[in-house]
């Protein structure tokens, strides 16, 4: 089994087949609430922002110049297996990823078949993003 890659028979062998999901794909959703005031003293420049900003909430004050349409992104993507129905659930950490071809299940494995997989959109978990300049 490659890095990445979650695979889950849909007959279900094991005793609990859900507890392979990856997490990503349950749609648990958490809120996070910010205060909307802001002091003028919090509102840093551009070029103050530094390293141990990183992982912390920074507000600053700009001229958006460019912004793109918002565009969908993967986080996992969904196969199923054309020929044994097997299911294959791949982690996507960047903007590029190469999409499984070939089956990796044992039935396809011992029975000498090339089971094609075929993407399926609906399973798969998108989320948007959008490249703003300031």
């Amino acid at each position: 089994m490659q890095q990445g890659i979650i695979t889950r028979e849909n007959a279900g062998t094991d005793s609990n087949p859900v507890a392979r999901i990856p997490p990503e794909l349950e749609r648990n959703y958490q809120a996070v609430l910010v205060p909307g005031e802001f002091s003028k003293k919090s509102i840093i420049k551009m070029r103050e922002v530094k390293a141990s900003n990183i992982g912390n909430l920074v507000t600053v004050r700009g001229i958006v110049t460019r912004a793109s349409d918002v565009k969908p992104c993967m986080q996992v993507a969904v196969y199923a297996c054309e020929v044994c129905g097997y299911e294959v659930y791949q982690l996507i950490n960047s903007k590029e990823f190469n999409p499984i071809v070939q089956c990796p299940s044992d039935k396809c494995k011992t029975n000498q078949v090339n089971g094609q997989l075929i993407f399926q959109v609906k399973s798969s978990r998108f989320v948007s993003y959008q490249d703003i300049k300031i």
